[in-house]
């Protein structure tokens, strides 16, 4: 998914074409697109002060997202299956994979959203399937600090995911440190991060999740 000066576009690869399809995005422009952008990551900086300017912005932006992205993309896709998305840019800051929902929850349950940041990644991706222990799970919790950002959900979370896999490893609130965890990675091929994170757009590779003592940046990861 990409934007341009005049329109925007998707190309669409999928197991049933033998070649890649192109779909014309007329709205996404670059223009359109960096006045979005930069109304909703200012809405996000104001949280959790400002949670209802939030509420009101999300819904423009699915809406517009939906309008102009992943409602002309999504019909040529048949709303079906696992969709790898691809967006380039800083249509990677916005949640694409929510505005179907939002716009269309039935159609959004058929669908297993994940994101790439490029074709290269994704093949890399299906590689890595392949690989032993891959099916065991790694879930590291972290509340946070204590005050309006800490993060509540934590039991819960643990809660689901102990339901639905028993065997899964659980690092819990203060066990979960920087070397717990990068550890512990080779030996899980699923891992599920309950924690606060930063993203970086001038140094994406120090972009990070906040730990028990620490950060676990995307360099760390690589």
């Amino acid at each position: 998914l990409a934007a341009a000066d005049r329109t925007g576009r998707a190309l669409l690869v999928t197991a049933q074409r033998d070649a890649p399809a192109s779909i014309e995005l007329p709205g996404l422009t670059r223009a359109a697109l960096d006045a979005i952008v930069a109304k909703y990551q200012d809405a996000v900086m104001a949280l959790p002060e400002d949670e209802s300017r939030w509420r009101v912005v999300l819904r423009d932006t699915l809406g517009w997202l939906y309008e102009n992205v992943m409602g002309p993309t999504a019909s040529g896709l048949g709303l079906r299956g696992r969709i790898a998305l691809i967006p380039v840019g800083q249509l990677a800051l916005l949640p694409l994979h929510a505005a179907l929902a939002y716009a269309d929850h039935a159609a959004a349950e058929r669908i297993t959203w994940q994101y790439a940041p490029n074709g290269r990644v994704l093949a890399r991706h299906g590689e890595l399937l392949t690989r032993p222990g891959r099916g065991k799970v790694l879930l590291a919790l972290d509340e946070g600090q204590d005050g309006a950002t800490r993060l509540r959900q934590v039991p819960q979370v643990a809660a689901a995911v102990r339901a639905r896999v028993p065997d899964a490893t659980v690092l819990r609130p203060g066990d979960a440190t920087r070397d717990a965890v990068l550890a512990a990675l080779p030996d899980h091929g699923v891992y599920h991060f309950n924690c606060h994170g930063q993203s970086d757009p001038a140094d994406p590779f120090a972009s990070h999740l906040q730990l028990a003592d620490g950060r676990l940046t995307i360099r760390d990861l690589l």
